[in-house]
């Protein structure tokens, strides 16, 4: 620090605090400038206090944290702190509104504070804009707007249903308001954006338990042993196959039910589903339980293992190969695919039901917020229930 040089600071440059109206839960921002000894002028100076695991939550924390570093930047500008060079001392952030969206977006798959599942969305995302929209991901984050949101969104749907695309939008909707917490930018794209229409008809119809026996029939001539297992699972537990089941450990399989932990769950909560007695035959007789407690229920050895089968669509391009040689891909405009066992599995349960308690059960497994939820969902499914099954 050169000691000849006199600065004067007024209370204008000194350090200021933005708490976000004391909210814990976001970043703040420290305000304060510097004199510049070769360009005469005061420079703004930013200072982030970003959420940690340890002062999450804690305003008190998170203000005595922000506190020190004011009162530290306020005694070295008492003593002639100032910027010799274009550096700034401290140095400031760097200001990603200048940045390329496509430099944005890693940065924000690699947050710390990124949930796995918004990481795992946000990643899906990035990958299609990098396949399908090269020219809008070098585009600065400050320039884009909402016409870049409708030509991305305009662009995928040619690629991925109408459901996964609105799917994209939100994911795409929530990293920039990211951005506006942090001030990247002051406004959101894709506000005010209504999502696709969606067709409920063309959803993954369910198996007749013709059609479904001659499937697993089939599997099993080829050898498919854990695609027959994925099928099942689904069919019995109403389970999602490749966030739940291909995640599935051994110890999961418990005596009378199979447990899914949250981290794999849809909701992002663990639940159990009690083992029906047809699924405790087929883990009976393939031994399941004598196979140690950590290894995956599909495992990369084609039998369970301490590795998960590897993380591609291998499972629904085989299944799909099956639905062809069967003539089951679509017919009488019905489409079946690898996820037709879930609504299958549910309609069979629905079939056996007396009473409320049993359709809770199925809301319960499907997780459903409501059984109105279930009941249309079963509706749409071609399932006649009676009053007694909704009132008893």
């Amino acid at each position: 620090m050169n000691n000849q040089v006199t600065i004067t600071y007024l209370e204008k440059h000194l350090p200021t605090l933005n708490d976000r109206g004391k909210d814990p839960s976001k970043k703040w921002v420290i305000t304060y400038y510097l004199y510049n000894i070769n360009t005469g002028k005061y420079e703004r100076n930013r200072k982030t206090i970003c959420p940690t695991s340890k002062n999450r939550g804690n305003y008190d924390k998170r203000l005595r944290e922000a506190r020190t570093f004011v009162a530290d930047i306020k005694s070295k500008m008492k003593e002639g702190l100032h910027i010799e060079k274009k550096e700034v001392l401290p140095l400031p952030p760097a200001l990603p509104q200048d940045k390329s969206l496509k430099d944005n977006l890693q940065s924000y798959i690699e947050s710390k504070s990124l949930q796995p599942k918004m990481k795992k969305a946000i990643n899906a995302v990035f990958r299609i804009m990098e396949k399908n929209c090269a020219s809008l991901l070098d585009k600065p984050l400050s320039q884009v707007d909402k016409q870049d949101f409708f030509s991305f969104r305009e662009t995928i749907k040619t690629k991925v249903s109408a459901t996964t695309c609105n799917y994209y939008a939100r994911v795409l909707s929530c990293f920039f308001n990211y951005c506006i917490e942090n001030d990247w930018i002051t406004k959101n794209p894709a506000k005010g954006v209504k999502p696709l229409r969606t067709i409920e008809s063309s959803a993954n119809y369910p198996f007749t338990p013709t059609q479904r026996q001659a499937i697993l029939d089939k599997m099993l001539e080829l050898g498919e042993t854990q695609l027959y297992l994925l099928c099942q699972f689904v069919y019995y537990t109403l389970a999602r196959p490749y966030e739940e089941i291909q995640n599935l450990k051994i110890g999961n399989i418990r005596e009378k039910d199979i447990f899914y932990p949250a981290s794999n769950a849809k909701n992002g909560k663990s639940y159990a589903v009690p083992i029906a007695p047809s699924l405790e035959a087929i883990i009976q007789e393939y031994k399941l339980r004598e196979y140690p407690a950590e290894y995956y229920l599909l495992g990369e050895e084609g039998k369970p293992s301490p590795k998960p089968y590897p993380p591609t669509k291998i499972f629904y391009l085989k299944h799909r190969k099956i639905l062809k040689e069967l003539e089951l891909t679509e017919l009488n405009d019905r489409r079946y695919t690898f996820y037709s066992h879930k609504p299958s599995g549910a309609i069979a349960l629905a079939e056996k039901a007396k009473n409320l308690q049993d359709l809770r059960k199925i809301q319960m497994m499907c997780r459903h917020k409501t059984l109105e939820e279930t009941e249309g969902y079963l509706r749409k499914m071609g399932v006649n229930l009676s009053s007694d099954d909704t009132n008893s």
